[in-house]
């Protein structure tokens, strides 16, 4: 509960103080000459608060039926036990390979503005779910790839990184990929929106 308040009041805050402050810089760094007006969506706060106060409570679910099924000396002795190793998992990887190959293709071959507005979605949906399945099986593919070479792996420096990414890999793999995302959608936003500004720039 205390984490839950601490992360919303904190996001909604920072989100509203700096909101503003994001928008000058996207016009300054698309050079348009245009007043900005800064107003508060109280909608958008009221569905930033509903939509993490699901998340978390689901977490606490989650959390709370793990506690309450496992065995005490085990949760005791849990920081005792080691790491497991991650498992290859081929099948994720091929899955991983075919949706994300098949989203930027269609990305790319599609001309016909029609056919873009609806297979757009899926071209999103395909590139999620293969930047999500590389990310968590694909790289641990790889790095297991590194590791059955011989000549690379042992040696000093091969030896210490490629075992310490395998393992940062498996706790941080989602995080990346939601990263990556991210970024991936910022980039095709400011390229979709920026010939639309400059245009309306243009007519002002």
């Amino acid at each position: 509960m205390i984490v839950y308040l601490i992360s919303l009041g904190f996001g909604v805050l920072t989100g509203v103080l700096f909101s503003k402050l994001m928008m000058l810089i996207l016009v300054k760094i698309l050079a348009i000459h245009t007043s900005i007006v800064f107003s508060i969506d109280m909608n958008a706060i009221l569905i930033t608060t509903l939509l993490f106060s699901v998340i978390f409570f689901v977490s606490f679910m989650i959390n709370a039926a793990s506690i309450r099924f496992s065995n005490p000396i085990q949760l005791l002795k849990g920081g005792q036990v080691g790491e497991k190793e991650p498992k290859t998992k081929w099948l994720m990887t091929l899955i991983g390979v075919i949706t994300l190959g098949a989203g930027y293709t269609i990305a790319l071959s599609i001309e016909d503005p029609i056919t873009a507005l609806v297979l757009f979605f899926v071209a999103v949906v395909l590139v999620i779910i293969g930047t999500y399945a590389l990310f968590t099986a694909g790289s641990i593919v790889i790095l297991k790839i590194l590791k059955k070479n011989k000549k690379y792996y042992y040696q000093t420096n091969h030896f210490i990184s490629v075992s310490q990414m395998m393992y940062r890999m498996k706790q941080n793999a989602v995080g990346l990929a939601s990263i990556c995302i991210l970024c991936t959608c910022i980039l095709v936003m400011i390229s979709s929106i920026s010939p639309h500004l400059r245009c309306a720039d243009t007519n002002i």
